[in-house]
């Protein structure tokens, strides 16, 4: 959860339109290290002294990153979601990620220079086929290590369904009066996010 939370900062700052070429600079560093060691850390755990000590700086650099720019919509879904659902912070951005990058991508093009890092080849993919190809390698990444990209697969807590879809209305209303909505290159509102909400039980069609 920590290690996801890492990557939620890191890549929600660097989609977030109050980047700046410091940021930017830290935060995609930040992304490649948590996408490279996270899966060996979890695998081997204090083993993997090596996969540790660069998650530490991931961890920091992700931080640096996105305390001087801003997280993205994920921390605005993420932390109203964790409010009510009582789930971890990082599980809880983690799960939210794909979703503000696929939401931005309409007026950006900052995801493009996500995909190398997961060795995606989007050059001869029209635009929204590489988009998807994008959320889906992050979505297994996620659940490589032990992450959740759906609600439906939440467990300790484990989330039931009729209790998760009437929290949907106050985790809109909270998701839109939280900071990091400022952060977004394109605007939401209120339907928005409760769409977005909607489509996380199973992720399987994300709001785009």
């Amino acid at each position: 959860g920590t290690g996801l939370d890492t990557f939620a900062h890191a890549v929600g700052a660097y989609i977030s339109n109050w980047n700046n070429p410091y940021t930017s600079a830290i935060n995609l560093t930040a992304i490649k290290e948590t996408v490279h060691y996270l899966p060996r850390l979890v695998k081997y755990g204090s083993k993997d002294l090596e996969a540790w000590e660069h998650m530490q700086w991931a961890a920091l650099m992700a931080g640096l990153g996105f305390s001087n720019a801003m997280p993205g919509i994920e921390h605005a879904l993420g932390h109203s979601f964790g409010a009510l659902m009582e789930t971890h912070h990082g599980m809880s951005v983690g799960l939210f990620t794909p979703q503000s990058v696929a939401w931005q991508a309409k007026v950006t093009e900052r995801w493009k220079d996500i995909c190398p890092i997961f060795e995606l080849d989007i050059s001869d993919l029209p635009r929204q086929k590489a988009l998807e190809a994008l959320i889906r390698k992050m979505q297994e990444f996620i659940q490589k290590v032990n992450g959740f990209a759906s609600v439906s697969e939440f467990q300790k807590p484990e989330i039931k369904k009729k209790d998760y879809k009437k929290a949907i209305p106050l985790m809109a209303e909270f998701a839109l009066n939280d900071i990091a909505h400022l952060a977004s290159y394109r605007p939401l509102k209120y339907e928005d996010y409760k769409q977005m909400f909607e489509a996380a039980w199973d992720s399987k069609e994300l709001v785009y």
